[in-house]
């Protein structure tokens, strides 16, 4: 099994996370697991496919675009 390491997390998130893990009558590490899990299963029912395409296209080379460049009505 893979193992992450993270680093500089606030104080704060710690003392938290190991308040849940004590609630739950968990390590802080099992229950840094359950939230990765979790977080995992619900990023998994985003990857369904909603039917929406983005489509990216490419511009003419890149400059100053402002109103006088993007409008002919001379900003009126």
């Amino acid at each position: 099994m893979k193992a992450i390491h993270i680093r500089d997390v606030d104080s704060l998130v710690l003392k938290r996370i190991g308040q849940l893990a004590r609630h739950h009558r968990r390590s802080m590490q099992a229950e840094l697991r359950v939230i990765l899990e979790e977080a995992a299963r619900r990023a998994e029912v985003l990857e369904t496919d909603t039917g929406d395409d983005l489509i990216i296209v490419q511009g003419p080379s890149a400059g100053n675009y402002g109103r006088q460049e993007l409008y002919t009505d001379d900003a009126r």
